[in-house]
């Protein structure tokens, strides 16, 4: 733990994935409260509606592998997902757009979110001091995750409710991508510096 704690490499990608679960979480936890209280459809609507979001995720993961084996470099997929979410966002959270538009902006959204699994769990090796910290890297990413699971949909929630409209939640949205984005440039300058 000590060797790992002493590399900045395991916390960034951690940080990382806390920021796009955060994102990714949110959407997915509200996507069918909002389609219920806004859009007035029945539950079971909602809930096959957002499922089907959830499930776009799995292609996308399987894509960013694919990706990379064809020479995608992690840092940009990392990057890269982060800012397409924040673009999808604007579109996902816009009035302006009609209901089918802003649906599929969310599939995209969960399609596009599925890249950075794989950009940073391959990054885990690079920052580990030996393979047998494979695993313990592999864990501080998850915890991420789970952190950014945790915060990020009741983060939303109090976001909406102190703004009285969900377009509120696209700057919390904004901020997570733009921290996701900034911690992917730091990854990459700590990259370079190792041996």
């Amino acid at each position: 733990v000590r060797l790992i704690l002493g590399r900045p490499g395991p916390l960034l990608l951690a940080l990382n994935f806390a920021v796009f679960a955060a994102q990714w979480g949110s959407m997915m936890t509200w996507i069918p409260s909002f389609l219920v209280e806004q859009r007035s459809l029945p539950v079971s609507t909602a809930a096959v509606l957002g499922g089907l979001v959830v499930a776009v995720n799995i292609p996308g993961n399987l894509h960013g592998s694919w990706l990379l084996h064809r020479g995608v470099k992690r840092r940009q997929l990392i990057g890269y997902t982060h800012l397409a979410m924040a673009v999808l966002a604007v579109g996902i959270f816009s009035d302006a757009l009609p209901d089918l538009a802003r649906y599929g902006l969310a599939l995209a959204f969960s399609f596009a979110a599925g890249y950075l699994p794989a950009g940073i769990f391959a990054s885990g090796p690079v920052h580990a001091p030996t393979p047998s910290q494979y695993g313990a890297i592999n864990g501080m990413i998850i915890q991420g995750s789970n952190t950014g699971n945790f915060f990020g949909p009741p983060a939303v929630a109090a976001v909406v409710a102190a703004w009285g409209a969900w377009s509120g939640a696209l700057w919390l949205m904004l901020a997570c991508a733009g921290a996701g984005i900034a911690l992917t440039f730091w990854l990459a300058a700590v990259e370079k510096k190792l041996p």
